[in-house]
């Protein structure tokens, strides 16, 4: 098992199964926030499937800064933003999550793995907020570095990058 990042903080933990099934890199993933797992590692899942993930949410490192976010509360952030990017029931925040591009505070993999869970991250200063979204609506909040989350997760897809690239050479040779 590899993590990346501190799980004390934020971490990526992953593993990667004997028999990687070539390119598909077939294993397990969760991430770690302040000692708490997010995501069902016991689960299998394609790391190369994982490792687009994480390059679909580096597109937006950087670029979370949101003050209108900011000043709510963890639960106001959860339910207007999972209102907006998934529900689609307030029509009101369509047009302001447009303007705002409120999708790049989403950071909820797309992935089996973590279906019990949206994670949205909203940076303001040197403050990263981290408020995580489970699928029985509880909130929690989790305060972060600014930067931090976006640095783990550079780190994370850039060892499963160099994993992916050892298949895919080792498959070019066969």
């Amino acid at each position: 098992m590899s993590v990346v990042g501190d799980k004390g903080r934020f971490a990526v933990e992953y593993d990667v199964n004997p028999d990687p099934g070539g390119v598909w890199l077939f294993g397990r993933m969760c991430f770690w926030i302040f000692g708490r797992q997010i995501g069902q590692f016991s689960l299998g899942l394609s790391l190369r499937d994982a490792l687009f993930e994480l390059e679909h949410l580096l597109r937006d490192g950087g670029r979370r800064r949101n003050p209108r976010l900011f000043g709510l509360s963890a639960r106001q952030i959860a339910d207007v933003l999972d209102d907006a990017l998934y529900l689609g029931q307030n029509a009101e925040y369509e047009s302001v999550a447009t303007d705002e591009q409120w999708a790049r505070n989403n950071v909820t993999m797309s992935l089996d793995v973590f279906s019990g869970w949206k994670l949205f991250l909203i940076e303001q200063g040197d403050v990263a907020r981290l408020v995580v979204l489970r699928s029985n609506q509880e909130v929690e909040e989790f305060q972060l570095n600014e930067g931090e989350f976006d640095s783990v997760i550079a780190l994370a897809r850039e060892a499963l990058d160099q994993l992916y690239e050892t298949e895919r050479r080792n498959e070019s040779t066969t």
